[in-house]
């Protein structure tokens, strides 16, 4: 009788020493891709020239990187400088395209001067 007891109180101390709950976290393979970024996403001269690229490509066609770049620049500079909204209507000649210097001064504020977001939410305002 004593040794059914040890063979019982040997089984429960075994039993409960033995079992462990295993916590097994699912995990997702990492690609061997790099990360597509969008032509915004690199910013500076690069991303605006990618993201007018992108857009328009017949301007960049006809006008040439230099002067979209150029573009972008001045009107960053003159934004800079106090130059509003209205000030700019002014500036774009009639007939103009107005889709295309907008989409330029837009994505020239989002990647050349990224500080002047101000511009673009009082246009939206507008």
């Amino acid at each position: 009788m004593k040794k059914a007891i040890l063979v019982i109180l040997a089984s429960v101390t075994l039993v409960g020493c033995g079992t462990r709950t295993v916590v097994v976290e699912a995990t997702t393979p990492e690609s061997t891709n790099p990360p597509v970024t969008a032509p915004e996403s690199r910013g500076g001269v690069e991303g605006y020239f990618d993201a007018v690229m992108e857009g328009f490509p017949d301007a960049v066609n006809i006008h040439g990187r230099k002067w979209i770049v150029e573009f972008g620049q001045i009107a960053c500079d003159a934004i800079d400088e106090g130059m509003s909204l209205s000030d700019l209507a002014r500036m774009v000649p009639q007939g103009g395209d107005v889709a295309l210097i907008g989409f330029m001064v837009r994505h020239a504020v989002l990647n050349i001067c990224p500080h002047n977001q101000w511009f673009l939410d009082a246009a939206a305002q507008a």
